[in-house]
């Protein structure tokens, strides 16, 4: 059975920019103007921040699950799931690519 981790998608009235952050996954936070940046930004981080920061191995598998909130009705909610294959993580291991969530 695979874990699952939550990310909550947020867009800031304000400035229009999306803030995605993770109850889940410790130190996961990002700003960016599409959700489509924010699954890119997440594909390319996400699984090293679980791997060092809560010991799980990309081989264990996991299911990371994006929830976009609306601000103007937090009770309406849209599912993204983003898999993360495995060969790309095995590969950015390798090369020790992503090591840090600025390097985007």
């Amino acid at each position: 059975m695979s874990r699952e981790f939550r990310v909550d998608v947020r867009r800031c009235e304000d400035t229009r920019v999306l803030l995605a952050t993770s109850p889940d996954i410790h130190g996961l936070v990002i700003e960016a103007g599409t959700i489509g940046r924010v699954t890119d930004v997440i594909e390319e981080h996400a699984p090293r921040l679980i791997e060092t920061n809560l010991g799980v191995k990309p081989d264990e598998g996991y299911v990371i699950n994006v929830r976009y909130i609306p601000s103007n009705s937090p009770t309406v909610q849209r599912l993204i799931n983003v898999e993360v294959p495995l060969e790309a993580q095995a590969d950015q291991a390798r090369q020790g690519i992503g090591a840090k969530l600025g390097d985007t």
